[in-house]
């Protein structure tokens, strides 16, 4: 299978590789862009909803993108299979054990209710969700600040 590269998107076959960059975005999308400059990147999303915040969420296959509700830029990207979530060439939506694999580069992440923070590098993973069905697997990606109101719902992960 050829590889083609667009920026730091990877596309593979019909999936897309997208490499992460902690705190900042994901592939040629970064936080604090408008919809429209998302758009300009990744192309027109197929459809839009809003979350229980009132949050804007633009999805395509494999991204969901989720903009400030006041300030309308975005703060956090989600990535699903059939995209591939690259950190440091691993990609994490194919990890056996991505809770153990992101504790190398942040050791103390906190937890609630099936979510596992890693503030240190700016990822979330539902493991609830993520030990479920392999297509289920979600890495969200997000700006500094994002979880700041909910941090007192989190206790740090225990091993």
């Amino acid at each position: 299978m050829q590889e083609r590269r667009l920026g730091n998107n990877v596309m593979v076959g019909e999936r897309h590789g997208f490499v992460i960059r902690p705190h900042e975005g994901v592939g040629g999308v970064s936080f604090g862009m408008t919809a429209t400059e998302v758009e300009s990147v990744l192309g027109p999303p197929s459809h839009h909803v809003r979350n229980y915040l009132g949050e804007r969420k633009d999805i395509w296959q494999g991204i969901k993108a989720c903009y400030d509700k006041n300030a309308g830029t975005l703060v956090e990207i989600q990535l699903t299979r059939p995209s591939e979530a690259l950190l440091l060439g691993m990609d994490l939506l194919r990890s056996e054990d991505v809770v153990q694999d992101l504790m190398l580069y942040d050791p103390e992440p906190l937890e609630s209710l099936g979510i596992v923070l890693f503030l240190g590098i700016g990822i979330a993973v539902n493991v609830a969700e993520y030990a479920q069905d392999e297509e289920d697997k979600a890495i969200g990606v997000f700006a500094r600040g994002r979880w700041d109101g909910l941090l007192p719902r989190f206790t740090v992960l225990k091993p």
